[in-house]
């Protein structure tokens, strides 16, 4: 699989073969590899030795990790009823100790404490019985290790045995497991590449979270993003958390100025929110997934976007 990366002002000066691997979390040694047989360029250009210092906007490539084969992908749409909207799930990949899938904008991932039901934990366990028996609460969260927030669509990847639960929880507690999205901002950011570390809380006054020094009880939150494209009212822009703190991306653009359009919770009262009537969700999906599985193999999963939020970029005009 080939991974890329833009530098950003504090990344540049840094030897390659350090860079990628703390980047990739591989050993500088299986990086040297890659530089050996031709599989990392800078710019384009190949590069051919491991201490080459990186420049602010080099853009890096390296060939690196095994992608999902093709053959593993099982296209399954399955019909969930949920106060009377239907959901389709799709699962992207079928194996003996995971199920990845694309969660779609509007269902729940499991129970809160008001007990909802037909959530995709329902689904979980109707299709993957054997789901119901992983995890740390299986009554509630059967093989589920992570979440996306209900507003938001994409990939999610769900364990069908506790040895993979345990394994995946570890992955995601040492911060191993890479995950992007795709997000579309009110107005237009100024910088191409910028990393947004305010601290993140529980709100007080509101059932959402905000951003909050540390010294008011907030948590580390960190998340990067780059400019996909700008448009005259809005930017799309590549998500990168490096963090997990519960509406981590919608807060952090939100404490920015620059709320996600279509979100219901994180929004300036004062503005008209056109854009968000007219898309009508959340413009949040998760499209890359980076994680080990049971023998330590890294695989790669993506999604692309859906096309309500395809048809809705076209409908905005690119700036110039």
């Amino acid at each position: 699989m080939q991974a890329s990366f833009l530098i950003i002002e504090s990344q540049a000066g840094q030897r390659l073969d350090k860079f990628l691997a703390e980047q990739c979390k591989s050993s500088r040694a299986q990086v040297q590899k890659w530089i050996k047989n031709g599989g990392v360029t800078a710019n384009g250009a190949a590069i051919a030795v491991p201490h080459y210092a990186v420049k602010k906007d080099d853009r890096v490539e390296a060939m690196t990790v095994k992608s999902a084969p093709l053959n593993s992908i099982v296209p399954i749409i399955s019909g969930l009823q949920n106060d009377g909207a239907a959901y389709a799930i799709r699962v992207i990949a079928e194996e003996p100790d995971y199920i990845v899938i694309e969660k779609p904008a509007g269902l729940l991932v499991h129970p809160t404490e008001l007990h909802e039901k037909h959530t995709l934990a329902d689904w979980i366990v109707a299709h993957y019985p054997e789901c119901a028996a992983v995890g740390d609460k299986p009554d509630i969260r059967p093989g589920i290790v992570h979440r996306l927030d209900k507003e938001a669509s994409g990939l999610m990847v769900i364990a069908r045995t506790q040895e993979f639960f345990d394994a995946l929880k570890q992955q995601f507690k040492t911060r191993e497991v890479q995950k992007e999205y795709q997000a579309l901002t009110h107005d237009v950011l100024p910088e191409d590449v910028d990393d947004i570390d305010f601290p993140i809380a529980r709100s007080t006054q509101e059932a959402r979270m905000s951003a909050r020094p540390l010294s008011q009880g907030g948590k580390e939150a960190r998340t990067e993003y780059e400019v996909m494209e700008r448009y005259t009212n809005a930017t799309l822009v590549r998500v990168i958390p490096k963090t997990g703190r519960t509406h981590q991306i919608r807060v952090h653009f939100f404490a920015l100025g620059y709320p996600l359009i279509g979100d219901p919770l994180y929004f300036n009262k004062k503005d008209k929110r056109k854009l968000d009537a007219a898309l009508g969700r959340l413009f949040l999906h998760a499209t890359r997934m980076q994680f080990a599985n049971i023998t330590g193999e890294t695989i790669e999963y993506e999604s692309a976007l859906p096309e309500k939020l395809e048809t809705f970029l076209k409908t905005l005009k690119v700036k110039q």
